[in-house]
């Protein structure tokens, strides 16, 4: 299962929530992703949207949607890319 760790943002046409969470098992707290989730009942299942093991965050822009992604590990340096609100990355 997952735990959530934070609510990163909700869409303003409130029909998507962006959030970071944990599994419960493996390495719990210290792999972090960031998911979404319908809220308008039409999907129950969350999308991760950060695949790689990392710890990830995400600042999600109020009225766009889109969202900067940062994630780290014990041997990767903080990296930070830009993506819209489904997740894709822009490229720079």
């Amino acid at each position: 299962g997952w735990a959530v760790a934070s609510l990163d943002g909700v869409a303003t046409d409130g029909t998507w929530a962006v959030f970071t969470a944990f599994r419960t098992e493996g390495l719990g707290p210290a792999e972090r992703h960031v998911l979404r989730v319908r809220l308008d009942g039409a999907e129950a299942l969350a999308e991760i949207l950060t695949a790689e093991p990392a710890f990830h965050e995400a600042r999600v822009a109020p009225r766009s949607g889109a969202w900067v992604h940062s994630w780290s590990t014990a041997d990767l340096p903080p990296r930070r890319e830009l993506r819209r609100a489904d997740g894709a990355v822009v490229p720079l």
